[in-house]
C-alpha cells in the first residue's frame, strides 16, 4: 500500500508567503501574466533558490522556461495554502445600533455570508454575545482577522474612526469593505468597497417623491 507523502512545512516559509502573495497581488495589477522566481526573488531581496523552493511547496506548476510561473495561478495556490479562500465569513466593527441592527438580520445567510466576529471599543459589550456573534477588543482586529482569513470587513463606526480602522484592516487579509460611515475612504486598490451613505440615498428618495407629486 503506497503511503501518502507528507510535506512539512517550516515556519519560515509560512511567514514569507503572504509576501510572495502581496508581490504577485502587485504584478496581476500591473498585467503581467508570468514571473520567474528570480525576480520574485530581487523585489523581496530573497535567493531565488529558496523562492523556487517555497513555491514548490504549494503549486504544482513546473514553471515555462524563460517565463516562469503563471501569476494567477500562483496567486490561487497560495491563498488555499493560506486559507485565504474563504469568501463566506465577515466581520463586523462598531456593535451600536446600526452594528446590532445589521447582526440581527438574517438575510445574509441566504447569500452565503456568515457574520463570525464583532469588534468595539465598548467595555460594557466586549466579551458578550449578541445575536450568536462575540464581541471583541479593538486591540485583537488584525490577529483574529489574519488567524481565521476573514475577507469581508462591516465598518459602522462614526466617520471620524473609519479611516483609521481602513488603514488597520489594509494590513490584513481583508479583501472587501462595506463602509456604512458616512465619509468617503482612501481605500487600497486590492481591497474592493461599498459605501453606503443612508443621507443620501434619503435625500434622493425625497426628491423622486417630490417629482411625483408635482405631476398630479
Amino acid at each position: 500500500m503506497e503511503s501518502k507523502k507528507i510535506i512539512s512545512y517550516s515556519l519560515n516559509t509560512i511567514q514569507r508567503m503572504p509576501a510572495y502573495l502581496r508581490v504577485l497581488n502587485q504584478l496581476k495589477d500591473e498585467n503581467i501574466e508570468y514571473v520567474s522566481s528570480n525576480k520574485i526573488g530581487e523585489l523581496l531581496n530573497l535567493k531565488p533558490i529558496l523562492v523556487k523552493k517555497d513555491l514548490g511547496l504549494v503549486t504544482s506548476q513546473q514553471g515555462k522556461p524563460r517565463l516562469g510561473f503563471k501569476i494567477s495561478i500562483l496567486i490561487s495556490d497560495i491563498e488555499t495554502f493560506l486559507g485565504y479562500d474563504n469568501s463566506k465569513d465577515a466581520l463586523i466593527i462598531g456593535v451600536g445600533h446600526l452594528g446590532r441592527a445589521l447582526l440581527s438580520y438574517p438575510g445574509f445567510k441566504n447569500y452565503g455570508v456568515n457574520i463570525c466576529l464583532g469588534f468595539d471599543i465598548d467595555n460594557q459589550i466586549i466579551g458578550k454575545t449578541i445575536d450568536g456573534v462575540t464581541i471583541m477588543p479593538m486591540s485583537k482586529l488584525e490577529d483574529l482577522t489574519n488567524r481565521l482569513h476573514i475577507h469581508i470587513a462591516i465598518i459602522c463606526v462614526p466617520k471620524e474612526f473609519a479611516q483609521e480602522i481602513v488603514d488597520r484592516l489594509a494590513t490584513t487579509c481583508i479583501r472587501a469593505i462595506w463602509n456604512w460611515a458616512p465619509i468617503d475612504l482612501n481605500v487600497p486598490s486590492y481591497i474592493a468597497v461599498k459605501n453606503e451613505d443612508i443621507a443620501t440615498s434619503l435625500a434622493v428618495l425625497t426628491n423622486k417623491m417630490k417629482e411625483i407629486m408635482k405631476r398630479k
